[in-house]
């Protein structure tokens, strides 16, 4: 279940090139669970089929009319390639939207589309095509559904500058094995992906993983735990909060050979060195910043997490049993346990994306109880 579920979109369809990739938008709209509406400009049928439109939503395409009262959100398509009558069209849904009670507006447009439309920056966010050099303008839909999602999610954290660090850090052996777990990252990103929704400066520094970095989101890329340690070192003073919910290897060899290890004797010693706790250093700094740990354990899931929270000075931690058959580790799903200094809080179980939301809201919450 994402943020666009139940709610009311109204979809304004022009004219134009970019018109034939609405479907596509609608059904993906209609997928993450929308209510959709379609008003379509006068000459949207040369460009694609009304009657597949009305399929996707599940209602009846209409010409624009004023004064629509029914949605939440609207998301209105401008091509770069407009005829007389869709520009027409377009003037006169600009001059409405402005009085009818819509809390968002999104626009799919271009600059070109932007400077021939200047009223567009007063009413609304201008979504621009993120492909050029293609035979029809393409807009990215992802992009689009997190936009809109994002204008649906209260802002907790409007411009607020969030650090997360995600994933593992792999400790390199030789130049073919290394020292690892079995963090997917998605836990991490998905808590980037919430900050970012509810209106934070987000900056992810991510060690490898398989995943495509968040919508909205400044990603860094880590191997290392120094690595990673170096990265949060270069901009964690311009942080207000960090969310420390990657996997740091605790220990690494003492040295990496410069070339591949071969087989030889049926043993072999590794000396592994300690790697720095990043944690626990950003939250000893003069003035540091609100700062939230994560702890993945097997036993004594409270006590440990509680033990981490007090040791290494942290304002919240999220607590998670792994080991298991289910949740943790390379799951979609997940229950976590939040606790700080006076309060405490367990998630229903659910998917980490919605683990993710709910631990903003707390985040946010007892930030600003700490301002």
């Amino acid at each position: 279940m994402t943020g666009l579920n139940n709610k009311k979109i109204l979809v304004c369809v022009s004219g134009g090139a970019s018109a034939h990739q609405m479907p596509e938008l609608l059904a993906a709209l209609k997928a993450q669970g929308a209510e959709l509406s379609v008003l379509a400009a006068p000459d949207a049928a040369d460009w694609v089929s009304l009657d597949l439109l009305a399929q996707l939503t599940g209602t009846a395409v209409r010409l624009h009319s004023q004064g629509e009262p029914f949605s939440e959100t609207r998301l209105v398509q401008v091509g770069e390639q407009l005829s007389e009558v869709a520009q027409a069209w377009l003037d006169d849904v600009l001059g409405s939207l402005s009085n009818e009670p819509f809390d968002t507006t999104l626009f799919l447009a271009g600059a070109t589309a932007v400077e021939r439309f200047p009223s567009i920056d007063q009413l609304g966010q201008a979504v621009l095509p993120t492909e050029t050099g293609v035979p029809l303008p393409r807009f990215d839909i992802e992009t689009i559904l997190a936009l809109i999602e994002k204008s649906l999610t209260p802002s907790v954290l409007a411009d607020r500058r969030v650090l997360v660090t995600a994933g593992p850090t792999y400790e390199d052996i030789d130049p073919v094995r290394f020292v690892g777990n079995r963090s997917s990252g998605k836990m991490g990103y998905a808590v980037a992906a919430a900050a970012w929704r509810a209106g934070a400066q987000v900056t992810l520094v991510s060690g490898p993983v398989a995943l495509s970095p968040p919508v909205g989101v400044t990603l860094i890329k880590v191997r290392s735990a120094q690595q990673m340690l170096s990265a949060v070192e270069t901009i964690i003073g311009e942080q207000e909060i960090y969310i420390s919910s990657a996997a740091v290897a605790d220990y690494r060899p003492a040295q990496s050979a410069p070339d591949k290890i071969k087989k030889g004797a049926d043993q072999m010693a590794l000396s592994m060195v300690a790697n720095p706790d990043i944690l626990r250093g950003v939250a000893s700094r003069p003035a540091p910043p609100f700062c939230v740990g994560f702890a993945a354990e097997t036993v004594r899931v409270e006590e440990y997490a509680r033990g981490k929270l007090a040791s290494k000075n942290l304002q919240l931690i999220a607590a998670n049993q792994v080991g298991g058959e289910t949740g943790g580790f390379e799951s979609d799903q997940n229950r976590l346990e939040l606790f700080w200094p006076g309060g405490s809080k367990l998630l229903a179980w659910s998917s980490k994306r919605e683990q993710a939301q709910q631990l903003i809201a707390v985040v946010a919450e007892l930030f600003a109880a700490r301002d």
